[in-house]
């Protein structure tokens, strides 16, 4: 079983490498960026992922362009993965988008993920002038036109050239977002994990069937195929200052037993990674949160 955490709010430099050193250096597997270009002043009701549909963020929320970002934190580590939770493929230029990865790949020698999903705040895509409606659509295109570009085989038969290729072969990994079946289809189709978030495993375990089946269809096994879920993490017996913990019925919450119990269900119905929100965007608070867990929880507890 593989971690990844997702980087606070954080604004300041030091603290954006303070994060992912720290991480890096207490065995974490990757760290994360989520993206947003805007976010509205009042509650859209359109989140897809909490039960009332209201967005937890409050919206002066800052949120760093998550490609700049990874290539800050590229420059100062050397082993952990570098991913996107997830970038809105349909606000962007699939060709400048694969250009942008390309070039994080190589930069990092070999350490990123692209995790990709529709979007679903209707207005960034009303501000940025694409069609909402035809997002998964979109989605699906551009996918595919990126993945040609990286493909060495699949480049040929383009009319122009596309260079340099990134280092991973014969593509950087791409992991889907999203919960839907749609989203399913589309991570059995195009990728090579589904990232779903705000799921409870019990949730992940009855898509299990749904999603093996289009694995076949696709010439796919479940043994080359990841499922990364993505939750919030509350650890109820750790005391720390700056905490605000988000209760979710699918967040994983609890004591640090009930936390380690929690993970070993995890491995056992086969989920292969598990990403954390955390409840804090204190530097100090967040770097304990994530020692105490890699290195009390997991390798102790």
């Amino acid at each position: 079983m593989n971690f990844g955490f997702v980087l606070p709010a954080f604004t300041k430099a030091d603290e954006v490498l303070n994060f992912a050193i720290t991480a890096e250096n207490n065995g974490v597997e990757s760290i994360w960026m989520q993206d947003h270009i805007i976010l509205p002043k009042t509650d859209t009701k359109q989140y897809p992922y909490t039960e009332d549909k209201s967005f937890p963020l409050n919206p002066r929320t800052p949120i760093l362009d998550p490609l700049v970002t990874l290539g800050f934190i590229a420059s100062k580590t050397s082993k952990i993965k570098l991913g996107t939770s997830i970038i809105v493929l349909p606000y962007r230029n699939p060709l400048i988008l694969a250009k942008n990865f390309s070039t994080l790949d190589i930069l990092s020698n070999g350490r990123t993920i692209c995790g990709i999903g529709v979007g679903w705040l209707k207005k960034e895509f009303d501000l940025l002038g694409v069609d909402y409606s035809n997002r998964g659509n979109i989605t699906n295109k551009y996918i595919e036109n990126i993945q040609d570009l990286w493909d060495k085989d699949k480049s040929i038969n383009l009319d122009y050239t596309f260079e340099p290729k990134p280092i991973q072969k014969p593509s950087i990994p791409i992991w889907i977002g999203g919960n839907s079946k749609l989203a399913i289809r589309r991570a059995a189709k195009y990728g090579q994990a589904w990232h779903p978030t705000r799921l409870k495993p019990k949730d992940i375990k009855n898509q299990l069937p749904y999603l093996k089946s289009l694995l076949l269809n696709f010439g796919k096994t479940k043994e080359s195929f990841l499922i990364s879920l993505k939750r919030n993490l509350n650890i109820t017996d750790l005391e720390l200052p700056n905490i605000n913990f988000r209760q979710s019925s699918s967040a994983l919450s609890g004591t640090s037993k009930e936390i380690k119990e929690d993970i070993e269900y995890c491995k056992k119905i086969g989920i292969d990674q598990l990403t954390f929100d955390l409840p804090t965007t204190n530097i100090k608070t967040a770097t304990e949160i994530i020692k105490y867990f890699m290195n009390i929880i997991i390798k102790i507890g």
